[in-house]
């Protein structure tokens, strides 16, 4: 997810990894709390900002 968006048709929408579930460990993970994700689009600052943008104006 390089460029977090997802098309389909005419439609466009911008994409952020909410969370990742391992079966494993049955364990829950935030995408901003994922190491894996950091500095990528997907997951960390992008995704802390994106949740306030939505808290103060949706």
């Amino acid at each position: 997810m390089p460029a977090c968006l997802y098309r389909q048709g005419d439609l466009e929408l911008r994409v952020a990894v909410l969370g990742t579930y391992d079966l494993q460990e049955q364990s829950w993970m935030w995408g901003w709390a994922n190491p894996g994700l950091r500095g990528t689009p997907a997951g960390g600052q992008t995704l802390r900002e994106d949740a306030r943008h939505c808290r103060t104006r949706c």
